[in-house]
């Protein structure tokens, strides 16, 4: 768990996190499912970064 959260991936764990929950504000508070898939699409390739450079440290 520690490999996710090193000081390379400070920023794309903070956008990672910023995403997930500005999804959820889309759903529950404006109900913009448009917003929301872009979000979702954004958290994914976030995620996908993340992992993609945790590999790449071993």
């Amino acid at each position: 768990m520690k490999k996710y959260f090193s000081e390379k991936n400070a920023l794309t764990v903070m956008v990672s996190l910023f995403c997930l929950v500005m999804m959820f504000i889309a759903l529950i508070n404006k109900q913009s499912y448009w917003e929301a898939a872009a979000f979702a699409l954004a958290f994914s390739f976030s995620i996908e970064v993340v992992c993609h450079r945790a590999k790449e440290s071993k």
